[in-house]
């Protein structure tokens, strides 16, 4: 029940002004992407050690973007738009924050190959049961990987996340843990990934922004109260119904926009998070796997790339299709 109410706005004519089909039903996909994606990441256990002390990394992070897309649904249909777009905020900084801790903590291993052993080289080794050379080559995987002293700034940061101790440095906090920064080490891996931030641009929306920077120019125009009609806007003073369907629309074409866009980026970086369960479940019964189902990507996730990719393009000199 709302506190407030004006003369000008009938806050029950807005709502039912408004379709919520579509982003009902792009949330409710995106909580089953989320949670086949989160079963994925807790099938594949992943430790990370700081002073010898581990830390079973189960991508909870991906849970709490899920409840935290339920809330922001949740204002956008009482039409509490300023706080379903600031949600939508806090749900892609998760997830890409996520992603980032993930790079990181990949990057920074020092692979087996790194060490100056071919791949040939190594499946000799463990074939023939070299346990010698396996015990020498453990033996520098485990100190490369493990020693505090040789960790890279980045890693130190992820570490004091990990650990809880981030509250207490403002430094660290400001130099990595945000959007920006995120996007920029990541842009910084390869340029598949950079072109996704700066050129991933809706088809047929009319806007004239990259997906990246209509997301975030929304988030900060409504975060930052950039303006007096945005205060307005959440306490739909004045707030007539095309009106609200434009602040609804902008708010539907964000969702989608930057959950593409974080799903590219996702595949671009971690491609087994995605994969089908088909491979290792054959192999768990004891049957032959299907050919090439090792490179099956879940069903949910191919579903949305079919039926929103299609909306999307990355816009260069010469456009290139999303597929």
């Amino acid at each position: 029940m709302a506190i407030f109410s004006f003369n000008n706005c009938d806050q029950k004519q807005l709502i039912g002004s408004l379709d919520f089909s579509h982003v009902e039903q792009l949330t409710n996909v995106l909580f089953d992407i989320l949670d086949a994606i989160q079963s994925n990441v807790l099938s594949m256990p992943s430790l990370y050690y700081i002073d010898e002390k581990g830390y079973w990394l189960k991508g909870i992070a991906l849970c709490s973007a899920s409840n935290t897309l339920e809330s922001s649904l949740h204002c956008a249909k009482i039409a509490h738009f300023a706080d379903a777009v600031f949600l939508l905020r806090k749900y892609r900084d998760d997830i890409l924050q996520f992603i980032w801790v993930y790079q990181v903590i990949n990057k920074e291993d020092v692979s087996l190959r790194k060490m100056g052993y071919s791949e040939e080289e190594l499946k000799k080794v463990f074939n023939n049961k070299d346990v010698d050379t396996i015990i020498k080559i453990m033996a520098i995987y485990f100190h490369n990987n493990f020693n505090e002293g040789l960790k890279s700034v980045d890693k130190k940061a992820v570490d004091q996340w990990i650990q809880n101790t981030l509250v207490d440095n403002q430094d660290i906090q400001h130099k990595y843990f945000k959007a920006s920064k995120y996007k920029n080490y990541l842009s910084s891996e390869n340029d598949a990934i950079r072109d996704v931030f700066a050129n991933l641009t809706f088809r047929n929306s009319g806007k004239k922004d990259n997906v990246w920077s209509f997301v975030d120019r929304l988030n900060n125009n409504f975060a930052h109260s950039n303006g007096e009609k945005y205060i307005f806007i959440n306490a739909l003073d004045g707030l007539n119904v095309d009106e609200a369907k434009n602040v609804f629309k902008d708010y539907e074409l964000a969702l989608e926009g930057i959950s593409v866009l974080l799903l590219m980026i996702l595949i671009l970086t971690n491609p087994l998070f995605i994969q089908s369960s088909d491979y290792m479940d054959a192999l768990d019964i004891g049957v032959q796997p299907i050919e090439d189902s090792q490179y099956f990507i879940l069903p949910l996730v191919q579903d949305f790339m079919n039926n929103y990719f299609k909306d999307f393009i990355i816009k260069k000199k010469k456009a290139m299709e999303v597929d």
